[in-house]
């Protein structure tokens, strides 16, 4: 006799929760789905950490003509402190709402970043792709983008670069990880579909590789059945349709913004400080003008800042929106920073550095 059809859900529900997190990958996946329950669609805020991503002990990768010179595997460039610009092509949030009633249509959003130079342009770029997630929250990686990144557990269970090879007119990306992962269910929400996410791996190893053949992913050399539950026939070509015309030439680069631990809601000295937001010779904002004493801020948690080929400076708040641009003229709320708290791009002779302290409105207009 065929047992009566029964709503499937609420028993999936209740084996989501059940699942043990002893396995690094299904615990990391697992945390998530929770989280995107409790949360909704809420960003992650605090991504803007590092602007150099450390590649110390990582393996090596070979791009055409295998490794160079005097460098084993696992070596990484002679000078650690050489940093180069790579193209990384992130993906716009997919279920933001533009107002109206309107999503955000997703696509790819190149941006530039300054990492660490092993020396080999290709892993350097996939790389920051996997491990560093983007410094604006609207932005996504369709890899690790689950992941709590200060958790332990999903550390182990991030996706790296292991290799990138260039043979017979194929990119092949070796990654750390199966891909595949079918843990997928219904709670799950990675926020960026398989297609994308293999398409941002696609457009940064033939960005960094200055090329545009196609790529396939493998895991321990062997190719891997898909991402995400989704199987796909290797290699994959570029799609033209997931990158807006002319956003490749006019990729900003990812300004190290100074930020601090302050946020909205915590205590806030009630000094003012302030003037004509400019951007110095490095790329970092300051107040004051073309001459004369220059006034650095430090911008409060989750901030960011891109900066365009043209030279237009964005900054924008936590959630995303826009707040300033150069030429503006701003006042903050705040106080004086001490010389210890200098970081990011603020230069070491800096005439004076202000510790932002107060929730900038969004501006008006662009």
């Amino acid at each position: 006799m065929t047992a009566p059809h029964t709503d499937p859900v609420p028993d999936l529900r209740r084996l989501w929760d059940a699942v043990p997190g002893g396995h690094p990958q299904v615990a990391a996946m697992v945390a998530a789905g929770r989280r995107r329950r409790r949360r909704g669609r809420a960003a992650v805020a605090g991504l803007a950490a590092a602007a150099v991503v450390a590649t110390g002990g990582g393996v090596w990768a070979a791009t055409t003509g295998g490794r160079p010179p005097g460098r084993d595997a696992g070596q990484v460039a002679t000078d650690p402190t050489a940093t180069t610009e790579v193209t990384v092509y992130y993906t716009n949030d997919p279920g933001a709402d533009v107002g109206g009633g309107g999503f955000v249509i997703p696509q790819l959003v190149p941006r530039v970043l300054e990492v660490a130079d092993t020396g080999d342009p290709a892993y350097d770029a996939l790389h920051a792709l996997l491990t560093m997630p983007p410094a604006q929250p609207q932005l996504l990686t369709g890899f690790n983008g689950f992941h709590d990144v200060t958790d332990p557990a999903a550390a182990e269970a991030t996706i790296d670069v292991a290799s990138v090879t260039v043979d017979e007119g194929v990119i092949t990306v070796d990654l750390t990880r199966d891909p595949w992962i079918p843990y997928v269910m219904r709670d799950m929400d990675l926020g960026v579909s398989p297609g994308l996410a293999v398409q941002q791996v696609v457009y940064t190893a033939q960005d960094a590789l200055d090329t545009d053949v196609p790529v396939a992913l493998t895991f321990g050399g062997e190719p891997v059945r898909g991402v995400w539950a989704r199987r796909f026939d290797w290699p994959v070509a570029a799609d033209p349709d997931v990158l807006p015309a002319g956003a490749a030439q006019d990729a900003p680069r990812v300004v190290d913004l100074p930020t601090s631990s302050w946020q909205y809601g915590n205590p806030a000295r009630l000094a003012l400080s302030g003037g004509t937001l400019w951007v110095d010779e490095n790329g970092c904002p300051f107040f004051g003008g073309a001459e004369g004493p220059r006034t650095y801020p430090i911008w409060p948690q989750g901030y960011s800042a891109t900066l365009a080929p043209d030279g237009r400076l964005e900054v924008r708040r936590a959630d995303g929106l826009l707040v300033a641009v150069d030429g503006d003229r701003l006042t903050a709320g705040g106080g004086s920073a001490t010389a210890e708290s200098r970081t990011g791009c603020i230069p070491a002779d800096a005439d004076e550095v202000w510790l932002v302290e107060e929730e900038l409105p969004p501006r008006t207009t662009r």
